[in-house]
């Protein structure tokens, strides 16, 4: 395996974590006095999706401008995608625009946190260490 791949694992792995998660495993978290903490599950998952994704195309050297929209856009439509499928292929489950919506916002959330990291450590400011 070509040395900069490696850096793809932990995304396609957590890639996978929200397929499972979002078609055949159902894991409810309640918390009390938080309204739609599935919301902030939904967003979160598709951060640390797109962050990851961009991360591993910045460590394996293959990262650019384009590609990042690229990782965006993909983030979202896959968040779009997992909620139809929900909705044609599983009877327990249906598609939610605010689900749709949450993941979305965690890409754009992730994108703009990767973002910020990079744009600080060639600046010299915050992500110095990234």
């Amino acid at each position: 395996m070509e040395r900069g791949l490696i850096w793809f694992i932990p995304a396609i792995l957590v890639a996978l974590g929200i397929l499972a998660l979002s078609t055949f495993l159902s894991i409810p978290i309640k918390v009390e006095g938080v309204h739609y903490i599935d919301k902030w599950e939904h967003a979160f998952a598709y951060l640390v999706l797109s962050f990851s994704f961009l991360l591993a195309l910045k460590k394996s050297q293959r990262f650019t401008r384009q590609i990042s929209i690229i990782v965006l856009f993909s983030a979202g439509i896959y968040g779009f995608v997992l909620e139809y499928i929900q909705y044609q292929f599983f009877a327990s489950r249906h598609f939610e625009w605010t689900d749709a919506l949450a993941n979305v916002l965690g890409t754009i959330l992730g994108f703009s946190i990767f973002h910020f990291l990079i744009q600080g450590k060639m600046r010299g400011r915050p992500g110095k260490n990234f």
